[in-house]
């Protein structure tokens, strides 16, 4: 899904340990752990970050 646009980062939620980006899109809620291992670029000019989720991650959320 290269490309795709997820949503707009509404919060970031402290979870104890790795914090969690809570992404919004219309009625669709993401929660993505904001670990380096999840984020392939961030441009704070663009204000956007590029994202590579494991298979299933998006799916979690509904």
């Amino acid at each position: 899904m290269d490309g795709e646009y997820i949503g707009t980062i509404t919060d970031v939620l402290d979870s104890g340990g790795t914090e969690i980006l809570k992404v919004d899109r219309e009625n669709e809620e993401t929660l993505i752990p904001f670990a380096e291992s999840y984020l392939k670029k961030i441009d704070l000019d663009q204000r956007r970050i590029e994202v590579d989720l494991p298979e299933g991650l998006r799916e979690l959320n509904k």
